[in-house]
């Protein structure tokens, strides 16, 4: 956030909220707790290794994502 005296409008940074946003959904997600809003997106990601996904050490570029993921909506 840059604050109105060093010339900004005191907004916070969207970007970096949108993002933080998502991270911690993803934590949650992985979180071994059973809830139903968790069905959705772990039935969708099934095909890729479900929450494992976000646990491992793995270059992304050698993981075939487009193919079996549903493409994002954007608003």
């Amino acid at each position: 956030m840059v604050k109105n005296k060093e010339g900004g409008l005191n907004m916070l940074d969207l970007t970096l909220f949108d993002k933080a946003l998502k991270i911690v959904w993803v934590k949650r997600l992985c979180d071994k707790d059973k809830r139903p809003w968790k069905f959705i997106p772990l039935s969708l990601l099934s095909n890729v290794g479900g929450n494992l996904l976000f646990r491992c050490n793995y270059d992304i570029q050698y993981l075939p994502l487009n193919e079996n993921l549903p493409n994002a909506i954007e608003i």
